[in-house]
């Protein structure tokens, strides 16, 4: 049986790691596994891929292209694969994607959605997100709030109720894996200076809604009260030299490291070498960066919207500040700077969370289900 699975982009980022894992659970399924990419992709993170023994289909499309061309184009691939299966990973232009593979005459559609509703959307995307979950077979979402914000309601996904068309299954975590990482001899691009500093950290693409202008203003009031903090930050994005600028007009530049893009092993790594983990995202789905942070043993603050409500416990594996509120954040982040204990706490809390409720063999579980269903 053959699955095809549908992805605008294959760069290095949360999205596309979930993508991963999703794969990497249908080839241990023996499952025959195919993937289309129809925009950027990043040459390593495509061999990433390769190396699961599957087929990687690079379209390479414009994003100005015609709907009225991605669709026929897209159709005529997925038709020429001819896959049992379609699993699409809904972003941008997520229902035209939908329409292509309609078209095809593919008559299994499964459907994830990463990202939630949020004020900069439309009414229009709330509407076709909708029409999308009708159309196809069952459409999945990475979190509870994610699918609320979307359908105006919620539930896990149970192999039971196969009558729902929409559900929740939980990104996961490969706690084999990230430990390998760790036990593993690898470049370290960041080391203290002494051993007294505490660093505080955040893996994230470097763009407006990950909120990491947010953590640089905060960074700038805790240094005038802490002489003895770092500010990690890993990962690349469009908003990476607006950060760079914000940290030379503060003369912050020996205690702001930005390490830009790693391959995810190394961001592992590297994210390891912190004492706290901030995620100051403005919205966030789920948050995988966070969660794998968290297996890491790293006490979180981020920010209370509503995805990471469902990863991080409050006042167990970490803090929540305000969103958008850098006062607020700068508090939380102080209370972790001055307590040690409560560091360790949090951190230890915050492994055991991902052992009980994010591991990939429930997410291995759930996906066998899911596509047992007839």
């Amino acid at each position: 049986m053959k699955v095809l699975i549908l992805i605008p982009c294959l760069l290095n980022g949360g999205t596309e790691m979930q993508t991963f894992q999703l794969a990497s659970t249908l080839v241990k399924l023996n499952y025959e596994v195919e993937i289309i990419s129809y925009f950027e992709y990043n040459e390593l993170i495509v061999q990433k891929f390769k190396e699961l023994n599957l087929k990687v289909h690079l379209l390479n499309f414009q994003r100005s292209i015609k709907p009225t061309k991605f669709i026929k184009e897209l159709k005529n691939e997925i038709k020429n694969i001819n896959p049992n299966f379609v699993h699409i990973q809904y972003m941008a232009p997520g229902f035209l994607t939908l329409v292509a593979t309609k078209l095809a005459f593919v008559k299994k559609i499964y459907v994830t959605i990463h990202q939630p509703y949020t004020k900069s959307h439309k009414m229009i995307s709330k509407i076709l997100v909708r029409l999308a979950a009708f159309f196809s077979t069952k459409f999945v979402c990475v979190s509870l709030n994610t699918e609320n914000s979307w359908f105006g309601s919620s539930r896990l996904f149970n192999s039971n109720s196969t009558s729902k068309k929409h559900f929740t299954i939980y990104n996961s975590i490969d706690l084999n894996k990230i430990d390998n990482i760790i036990n593993s001899t690898r470049k370290n691009y960041y080391s203290k200076q002494t051993s007294e500093i505490i660093t505080i950290g955040a893996l994230a693409r470097m763009r407006h809604e990950k909120g990491i202008d947010i953590l640089i203003e905060s960074f700038k009031i805790l240094k005038t009260k802490y002489s003895n903090i770092d500010l990690l930050l890993i990962g690349d994005g469009p908003n990476m030299n607006d950060y760079k600028k914000l940290v030379n007009k503060s003369n912050l530049n020996q205690s702001i490291h930005f390490l830009g893009e790693l391959s995810w092993e190394d961001a592992i790594y590297n994210i390891n070498n912190c004492d706290i983990v901030v995620t100051p995202s403005r919205f966030e789905g789920f948050g995988l960066s966070t969660a794998e942070s968290m297996a890491l043993h790293k006490p979180i603050v981020a920010s209370n919207v509503d995805g990471l409500k469902e990863v991080v416990s409050e006042f167990e594996t970490g803090l929540f500040f305000s969103n958008e509120n850098i006062n607020d954040l700068v508090s939380k982040i102080e209370l972790l700077i001055l307590d040690t204990e409560l560091r360790i706490e949090y951190g230890n809390n915050a492994r055991k969370r991902i052992n009980e409720k994010f591991t990939s063999s429930n997410f291995e579980v759930n996906i066998s289900k899911l596509y047992l269903i007839k």
